[in-house]
């Protein structure tokens, strides 16, 4: 029982994480709002057909950690964001690369990362037996046209994947596979154009 206070504790505050912030519920520049929950934010430039598009280009995905952050803590983000690459090759890879008469480019930033902390997973594992903490990041999505004018930009917060021990203890183990899982479902066109509901599995 001595452990089922903290464990609660944690249950809480994980639950906030998992959520987008506040601060970057707002609106983007020129575009409309289509969908929003507590983990994903959409936005179309209305003007823009979707139907015109069939193909993707990858471009760049970015790291912004927008603090220092400890030598260790630097690579596990590096390896979450190696992951994301290697899911979205995967996709474009499995789709045969870009088609299409008007290509868009995929870029991805990665922000606001809250690696696994293993101590809370022991807590959780004594009092619960299930190792709650997954992890979260935020991924933000834009789909840029050959004139570099941003046609949909998505927010999403994502958690890891999988309750199981193996990966509890790792500080982002759990991140990487639902970035690579992400990077497969969201490197195809329409993906991540569309609601999260409508997406596909990666």
């Amino acid at each position: 029982m001595r452990f089922l206070f903290p464990a609660l504790m944690a249950c809480t505050i994980l639950g906030a994480c998992a959520t987008l912030p506040e601060a970057q519920l707002s609106p983007a520049r020129g575009l409309t709002e289509v969908y929003r929950d507590r983990q994903a934010q959409l936005f179309h430039d209305k003007s823009f057909d979707r139907a015109a598009v069939t193909g993707l280009t990858l471009g760049d995905v970015r790291l912004d950690t927008q603090s220092e952050v400890k030598a260790t803590e630097t690579a596990a983000l590096n390896s979450i964001r190696a992951a994301l690459q290697a899911g979205l090759r995967q996709a474009a890879r499995d789709t045969g690369g870009t088609t299409g008469a008007l290509p868009l480019r995929l870029d991805v930033t990665i922000e606001n990362v809250r690696l696994v902390d293993p101590v809370v997973n022991v807590l959780s594992s004594a009092a619960l037996i299930i190792p709650l903490d997954r992890g979260a990041m935020t991924l933000t999505t834009r789909y840029v046209d050959t004139t570099g004018r941003t046609v949909v930009l998505r927010r999403d917060r994502i958690s890891g994947k999988g309750f199981g021990l193996r990966s509890a203890f790792s500080k982002n183990r759990r991140l990487r596979d639902a970035a690579q899982n992400w990077g497969r479902a969201c490197g195809v066109w329409p993906g991540c154009s569309l609601p999260p509901a409508q997406v596909p599995e990666g």
